[in-house]
């Protein structure tokens, strides 16, 4: 795959920049998480179950953590996109 991601400077890059324009925990973890993703998918990491367990696995927030593990249960339980859209 491609490079390392460093984790720790990823989440302190995001915590900086959306603490300017909002003032929640939550919308830092998710700004994380789409940061997690950009830095997956141009890291090299195209397969859908490994990118989704890995934002589970980097998520530090419960609900955010449960969501995308909801994500893979049923990315796995179908093929048909709008039953996915649908189901989240």
């Amino acid at each position: 795959a491609g490079p390392t991601i460093d984790l720790i400077a990823l989440r302190r890059d995001v915590e900086t920049v959306v603490e300017l324009t909002h003032n929640s925990p939550f919308a830092v973890e998710c700004a994380s998480v789409v940061a997690m993703s950009v830095a997956l998918v141009l890291g090299g990491h195209d397969d859908q179950a490994t990118v989704v367990r890995s934002l589970a696995d980097f998520a530090n927030e419960p609900r955010m953590r449960e969501s995308l593990r909801q994500i893979d249960a049923l990315r796995a339980s179908t093929s048909d996109p709008a039953t996915l859209i649908d189901s989240v």
